[in-house]
């Protein structure tokens, strides 16, 4: 979502650039249809301007309406994207001494409708990440004093989520307070249910540099509470950065009769979730989490070191839906370098299992470009059983070997040899995309 936004901002630069076309009152019909035409090639999807006035001075003030960004060929609506109108006021002399002042930011009538495929695509991921074109865009450094949204319709659909998540937003506001600290009102529904969030964020220098800011953010959605609560001392390489999140709801059930998020039971939710300094000091952080997600036990302990890029985590969790309530501890060591993965160790232990994984991923959400060796032996094959939902219990010693690896075809290969309860295992095929991996064959 960040490209469209970063895209809406490139057509009110560009703008910025021809204020004699409104000076002179001439036809900015060809000027709109540049702006579109560089838009849509920049993000990959077709865009549409349906009008555009800039008036100059001081302040600039850009007007556009009837803006539009073309879905993903595989969406099921026809846009991404709808604005009925769009006000950008930018001081104009921080053109040429930055950073970018941004004094309004006006928006009627927006409809953003996000999707995500079964093969994990998102009809937000737009144009070429990798084009140096949007580089000098991306590191612009830029300070929006005033955000002011009405009508607004924000609509999720995931194959994780049984139902879409829709927002309407009433009423999204942010000024810039004196003490040089933005303040956020949030008001509207999510499913029907009400919204309300408050919160600071600065100061606006601080953000701009990435060192020494805060941010302050608390709500409610429907029944369940919220706050989290940052402070950075240098985003780069923090060494005294500290974060606190907490959020709880009556029951978990809840979350899946309103919200559409399934998979948690029943019980009560409340969990917290802190970084904190090394111990050893130096730069990175602590972290742990706390609490409980209906059926779920969490009690877990991490730790992120910066710049090696290195994590390392310690999970005990119990109650795992379908599975029997009994405590098993994961081990997770490994480097994250953008989507590429590499795991060094994954160890999981439960009473009757050993699961150990090692190698390489190189997009952990799509799971391609692996080359990933995983170990999984017990005394009892009756949890394996219960977690792969076969129709009948299965008992019994039984020890696999897993290779997945990348083909020429760049399709995600697998090869399975074992033992279990009442087969010997020895197959090939590829994986079914992911996150779940239906489709997949093997022989």
């Amino acid at each position: 979502m960040r490209r469209a936004l970063l895209g809406l901002a490139a057509c009110a630069a560009l703008a910025v650039a021809v204020p004699l076309l409104a000076l002179l009152a001439l036809d900015t019909a060809p000027v709109r249809n540049r702006l579109a035409a560089a838009a849509s090639a920049q993000l990959g999807r077709p865009v549409t301007l349906g009008g555009l006035t800039l008036a100059p001075g001081a302040t600039l003030v850009l007007m556009a309406r009837d803006v539009g960004i073309g879905n993903a060929a595989w969406g099921r609506d026809p846009h991404l994207l709808r604005l009925a109108r769009l006000e950008v006021d930018v001081a104009a002399r921080s053109l040429l001494d930055g950073p970018l002042r941004v004094r309004r930011i006006a928006a009627d009538g927006l409809d953003l409708r996000l999707e995500q495929a079964a093969d994990g695509a998102r009809n937000w991921n737009l144009g070429d990440d990798d084009a140096s074109d949007w580089s000098w865009l991306e590191e612009l450094p830029v300070v929006i004093e005033d955000v002011t949204l009405a009508g607004s319709r924000i609509t999720l659909a995931a194959p994780r989520l049984t139902t879409p998540l829709a927002v309407t937003l009433e009423r999204v506001d942010q000024r810039l307070a004196a003490d040089g600290q933005l303040v956020l009102t949030v008001q509207g529904r999510a499913n029907g249910e009400p919204l309300a969030v408050r919160g600071r964020l600065g100061p606006v220098a601080g953000l701009l540099a990435g060192r020494d800011f805060a941010i302050d953010l608390g709500g409610s959605l429907g029944a369940v509470r919220f706050r989290g609560q940052l402070a950075v001392d240098d985003l780069a390489a923090p060494r005294a950065s500290r974060l606190t999140v907490r959020a709880a709801a009556p029951d978990a059930s809840y979350l899946l009769e309103r919200f559409g998020i399934p998979g948690l039971g029943d019980g009560p939710v409340d969990v917290e979730v802190r970084a904190t300094p090394l111990a050893g000091g130096g730069p990175g952080f602590d972290a742990a989490v706390r609490g409980r997600v209906g059926e779920l036990d969490l009690n877990g302990t991490g730790r992120v070191v910066d710049p090696a890029g290195q994590a390392s985590l310690a999970l005990d969790l119990a109650g795992i839906p379908g599975v029997a309530a009994e405590p098993f501890r994961l081990r997770l060591a490994g480097t994250r370098t953008g989507p590429a993965v590499t795991v060094r160790a994954i160890d999981l232990e439960h009473s009757a299992t050993r699961l150990v994984a090692s190698g390489r991923v190189g997009d952990w959400e799509s799971f391609a470009d692996a080359d990933l060796h995983v170990v999984a032996a017990g005394a009892d094959a009756g949890t394996l059983a219960r977690v792969a939902g076969l129709p009948r219990p299965v008992h019994g010693p039984y020890a696999l070997r897993a290779h997945v690896r990348r083909l020429a075809d760049r399709s995600e290969a697998v090869t399975l040899t074992g033992v279990l309860p009442f087969a010997r295992v020895d197959a090939d095929g590829t994986l079914g995309p992911a996150p779940d991996f239906h489709g997949t064959q093997l022989r």
